[in-house]
């Protein structure tokens, strides 16, 4: 059996270094390129809640976790603080950047259902109308009537209807079955601090 030259030997040996090289090169790229997207991704996050925390007066208490994302939008958690009171949040945002709902997860509705009116006139009524419209324009959130408006326990549940009752009609006598959700709600603090807003019936 014929053994190789020194040469061959020697360049056999440089092509594998090399080979062991670039890959070694190729992983630490890759491993750089998902750390900085990450880096990103997580600093554009933070921002989104920030600008949320400022448009409602929420402040965030803790680092926003990613929880997931699927064909409607990403879905994040956070605890943030409203008069105080820091409560844990799910908050979900369109891929558009809209904002989608932001919601204490431990809020509890009791008994209360949406769309009733048992809130008289007076100074809280007033409140609650007065920072709920300009902070749901802000959001691009859109109705067509409201609100109506309901305490639950010392909080209140301002509720917009973003279908008139035609709009309604129409989408239930249509050929396919849908689900509606023809309101959108903020949650208010008796001091007048919006701390959660959601889509849904």
């Amino acid at each position: 059996m014929r053994s190789r030259p020194p040469s061959l030997i020697l360049f056999s040996l440089d092509v594998k270094r090399f080979s062991a090289l670039l890959f070694t090169l190729v992983v630490v790229a890759i491993t750089a390129t998902t750390q900085s997207d990450a880096a990103d991704e997580q600093t554009e996050l933070t921002a989104a809640v920030d600008a949320l925390c400022e448009a409602t007066g929420l402040r965030r208490v803790s680092p926003v976790e990613l929880a997931g994302s699927d064909r409607h939008g990403r879905h994040l958690k956070a605890t943030l603080a409203a008069d105080k009171r820091e409560m844990r949040y799910d908050i979900t945002f369109e891929w558009s950047g809209k904002v989608a709902s932001f919601m204490p997860q431990k809020f509890a509705f009791g008994d209360v259902g949406l769309g009733y009116d048992t809130l008289p006139k007076g100074p809280e009524r007033e409140m609650c109308i007065r920072i709920t419209r300009p902070l749901g324009e802000r959001l691009g959130w859109k109705w067509v009537s409201g609100p109506v408006i309901q305490r639950v326990r010392e909080d209140f549940v301002v509720t917009y209807i973003t279908m008139s009752e035609e709009e309604q009609t129409a989408a239930m006598q249509g050929p396919k079955m849908v689900f509606l959700h023809p309101y959108v709600s903020f949650l208010v603090t008796p001091k007048g601090s919006v701390f959660g807003g959601f889509h849904g019936s």
